[in-house]
């Protein structure tokens, strides 16, 4: 069965660019993914389309938590992608399923902070 991912990311042009570069990456282990941006994604759409949400550099607002939980309680796995200049959610780390990440040290450093699964996920060396 294929896995089916929703990468979901802030609009902003080189965030964009690099959560097309961890689809790419999610696309080389076997998924398939799609990426919107924050302002173009359906939420309920999401979740209709998806078995993985990765959130991608999205702020953890109180509505964006809500949405966690309400794709966790449809059946879908909610990951937050943190990246290695720690520019990501922490709040994430509380309420999501798993955690991926590109390099080992920042693993090391996010499983200080999180009981939850992390998986190192390498930038796609064709659009890195």
């Amino acid at each position: 069965m294929l896995l089916k991912a929703v990468c979901l990311s802030s609009e902003v042009g080189s965030r964009f660019l690099a959560a097309l570069r961890h689809a790419e990456a999610l696309r080389l282990h076997g998924a398939s993914c799609q990426v919107f941006s924050e302002a173009d994604m359906d939420l309920a759409t999401a979740t209709a389309l998806a078995d993985v949400i990765v959130l991608h550099q999205v702020a953890a607002t109180p509505e964006r938590l809500e949405d966690v939980g309400r794709w966790q309680r449809a059946g879908t796995l909610v990951i937050v992608d943190a990246n290695d200049d720690r520019n990501f959610e922490s709040r994430f780390l509380q309420v999501c399923d798993g955690v991926i990440t590109a390099t080992s040290p920042t693993a090391q450093q996010l499983a200080l902070s999180t009981p939850r699964p992390i998986v190192i996920v390498e930038d796609s060396p064709s659009l890195a």
